[in-house]
């Protein structure tokens, strides 16, 4: 059911519809209550994006194939697996709990993070694979780069570029999660890879994230999804931002059919990877296991031919899923308590 706050928005700005596909349900009640036309211009918003939603049960649905929204992942599998629909989902866990219990079942499989793979198994919401402890297959780990502006910025930045608004004046991107906002904010600060996670695991730690954060705050523009950050790219509207890395090669690679998309380069230093997984729900009947597995098993070939070009990595930083288990919900509740003080009403 639609909470009153988002009722309200939807009252008072837009349509269910449109309201439903925009960022207003993921910002906290109190920025909410003041409306969304004070917020819009700290937003890139993808329209056209097919969200998540429940359809209609039926004896003989077809079972799909779930990637997170906006995922660049969707756009490679009809090539390679078009058997399966391709459906979008939210990474929430009451999402995987819900379609994991369904009868029939409707996800055949779903991309998920470590964290995600984690609870998943343990609440036996996902088929065991291979052995009784694991329920995931692996895939091609996500990676976030710092991007920039090559037509406005001649040198290569870092992160301490990012946060350098008097040396190199303009708008920067960041994803509007807690998740890898906080590390890029201590990367900037110049903590060693290896030192994020134990300096985030103190009070002072994430007092000095938020703190960094609020000095860049004016500049930044928020993405949720990596089409979000495919348009802050491909329309100029920031100088510098944090993007999947799959998102800055296509950019690059429409710049060849249209002189009019700026080129955004990928920083090699200092990415975030994330792994990822592919799983089964626990709900998918035994018998459709195996041929799903040996699909998920044709993507990876597929998606990682499409990588191959792809410059290494220097001095990565691997996200934490056992810390974001244990911490999320405390620290992107503290994210969104302070989105909402520090933006105008």
């Amino acid at each position: 059911m639609m909470s009153a706050v988002v009722k309200k928005c939807v009252g008072r700005f837009l349509s269910p519809s449109l309201c439903a596909a925009l960022v207003c349900t993921a910002l906290p009640p109190h920025v909410l209550a003041h409306g969304m036309s004070h917020h819009k211009r700290h937003f890139i918003v993808a329209h056209n994006r097919t969200r998540l939603h429940t359809p209609q049960i039926t004896k003989s649905a077809q079972l799909s194939i779930a990637v997170p929204e906006g995922s660049l992942v969707a756009d490679a599998l009809p090539t390679t697996i078009n058997t399966y629909p391709i459906r979008e989902w939210d990474g929430q866990d009451d999402t995987l709990q819900k379609f994991s219990q369904m009868s029939p079942a409707l996800w055949g499989a779903l991309l998920i993070n470590g964290s995600q793979l984690e609870t998943g198994c343990l609440q036996h919401w996902l088929h065991s694979l291979d052995a009784p402890a694991s329920c995931g297959i692996p895939a091609t780990p996500g990676t976030l780069a710092l991007a920039w502006d090559r037509s406005r910025l001649t040198t290569a930045p870092d992160w301490q570029d990012f946060w350098d608004i008097a040396r190199q004046p303009g708008r920067r991107g960041l994803h509007f999660s807690a998740r890898t906002t906080l590390e890029i904010a201590l990367l900037a600060d110049g903590v060693a890879p290896e030192n994020i996670y134990s300096t985030l695991s103190t009070p002072t730690g994430v007092e000095h994230a938020f703190h960094r954060l609020d000095l860049l705050r004016p500049y930044i523009i928020w993405w949720r999804t990596p089409d979000d950050a495919r348009q802050i790219m491909q329309q100029r509207s920031a100088l510098m931002t944090s993007a999947p890395l799959e998102e800055i090669s296509l950019v690059n690679k429409k710049k060849s059919l249209a002189s009019n998309v700026s080129t955004f380069e990928a920083q090699t230093n200092h990415r975030l990877i994330t792994s990822l997984f592919w799983a089964i729900p626990q709900n998918v009947p035994n018998d459709k296991t195996l041929n799903l597995i040996a699909a998920l098993k044709n993507i990876q070939n597929t998606y990682q031919d499409r990588l191959k070009t792809t410059e290494p990595s220097q001095n990565p930083l691997n996200i934490d899923d056992e810390f974001w288990k244990i911490k999320g919900p405390e620290l992107e509740q503290r994210f969104l308590d302070w989105f909402g003080r520090n933006t105008p009403r």
